[in-house]
């Protein structure tokens, strides 16, 4: 509905401006005519304006501008975004933001994690994974680069898999 008084004003804006455009081309040296088309230009183009604002507004809290968003917020932060730097990255949009993050946790794009009071957003699709090599017995890691067929610690099984990784919870994984 927004959308369509911003397209009317934007049309009624410009024909405005088209009206007083005529308007000075036919003036002819009268001076009313002038004024007539000052006024029409001027208003024209306020109306063409806000218009335009009033589209851009409209589109700026479209559930599909605020997922890609959202998203990408998310791939900045590794795939856990807390609802503070949403808030904060969206501004006084958030209100709108609500919803949409409703319908991604019902599609199981994301899930909601409370941890020390705030609450936090998880994108299992997007955080990092890891590729580990563990014993199945004492969970030891191992290197990948050597080819074991048994834990050196405990002789049990070793598993390779792949594991998400997540940051804000300070695991700190050293890569060497």
């Amino acid at each position: 509905m927004k959308r369509a008084g911003a397209i009317f004003l934007v049309v009624f804006g410009v024909l405005l401006v088209l009206f007083g455009l005529l308007f000075i081309m036919g003036s002819a040296g009268r001076v009313y005519r002038f004024v007539i088309a000052a006024v029409s230009l001027a208003l024209g183009g306020v109306l063409a304006g806000m218009g335009i604002r009033f589209f851009k507004q409209a589109d700026m809290v479209l559930p599909e501008q605020l997922r890609a968003e959202i998203m990408q917020l998310a791939k900045e932060r590794n795939g856990e975004v807390s609802e503070a730097d949403i808030r904060a990255a969206l501004g006084r949009r958030f209100p709108h933001a609500d919803k949409v993050l409703g319908e991604m946790r019902v599609m199981n794009l994301c899930r909601l994690q409370k941890r020390e009071g705030e609450i936090y957003y998880v994108f299992p699709d997007i955080m990092p994974r890891l590729t580990i090599r563990r014993c199945q017995y004492c969970g030891a890691e191992l290197p990948l680069d050597q080819q074991l067929d048994s834990c050196p610690n405990c002789g049990g099984s070793i598993k390779t898999d792949v594991e998400q990784l997540s940051l804000s919870k300070e695991e700190f994984y050293n890569m060497d």
